[in-house]
């Protein structure tokens, strides 16, 4: 595409049969793509769209440029817009925060790490409502969560030992590459997953945690799994959807950011 938003955005409205027939039958679907290029910023508002006039929840996982990028960011901000009337979620993830948390990091091992972010939460949205659950939740749940909720963050938390749950509810509010205001959000949902010690008021001690900061009246969906496998470690999959993004804002922690974990072989 050269990088010309509107060119890209043609060759898909031109191939729209092709890619109506590869996303039909869906009830959810992953958006995955770059902002302030030609082919992500005016292809995947075309492919959203075509989804969600078939029905299917649409959740968009998209890089912002870096801040040096001036012209690519006014792409991306305008492909943001387009991107944002057809989708359901939109979840964004910062290059100028992956620079603040590895700064000396190959490029190459730099990038693998957004794209760890994007596999682990698609892993966990998928294993919250594929796997039955003590307290259980289903697609129903999620699509109640994420339906035209507009821009959303999705952490992904662990604790463990004595003092496990205050540690799973830090991680699970700390994400150093997304930066966002959950005050005031109107929807969460809240999955936790722990081994067989597991109890109740743990796991709503974890729920009370991640929400904390939600509105008084927001509507948050909580489910809980035991996972025998697991021990003493606890798992949290936390969606909040109507946040503010707050683009551009500096990581305030770094010693809490780089113990955030990007592996892909943690989760679950």
């Amino acid at each position: 595409s050269g990088g010309y938003v509107e060119l890209a955005a043609k060759a898909a409205e031109a191939s729209i049969s092709d890619i109506q027939n590869a996303i039909s039958g869906y009830d959810l679907i992953f958006l995955c793509a770059g902002m302030g290029g030609g082919t992500g910023g005016g292809v995947a508002p075309i492919v959203a769209r075509a989804a969600r006039e078939m029905g299917a929840v649409v959740v968009a996982f998209v890089t912002y440029p870096f801040a040096l990028e001036r012209n690519r960011k006014e792409k991306a901000d305008w492909s943001l817009m387009q991107l944002n009337k057809n989708t359901d979620t939109t979840i964004i993830v910062e290059n100028d925060r992956l620079l603040s948390y590895a700064p000396n990091l190959p490029m190459e091992k730099a990038f693998e790490i957004i794209d760890n972010i994007t596999a682990n939460a698609v892993k966990g949205i998928t294993d919250t409502i594929k796997f039955p659950s003590l307290i259980n939740l289903d697609f129903a749940d999620l699509r109640t969560v994420m339906r035209d909720s507009g821009a959303a963050v999705i952490n992904l938390g662990s604790g463990s030992g004595p003092d496990r749950v205050e540690h799973a509810v830090k991680s699970t509010l700390t994400h150093p590459l997304m930066s966002y205001n959950i005050a005031g959000a109107k929807s969460a949902l809240i999955h936790v997953t722990g081994g067989a010690t597991l109890s109740i008021e743990e796991a709503t001690r974890i729920g009370e945690g991640v929400t904390e900061g939600l509105d008084a009246k927001a509507n948050v969906i909580f489910g809980a799994r035991l996972l025998p496998d697991l021990k003493d470690q606890i798992h949290v999959m936390s969606i909040v959807t109507g946040v503010k993004p707050m683009l551009g804002s500096k990581i305030e922690t770094l010693k809490d950011a780089r113990a955030f974990d990007f592996g892909l072989d943690s989760i679950y």
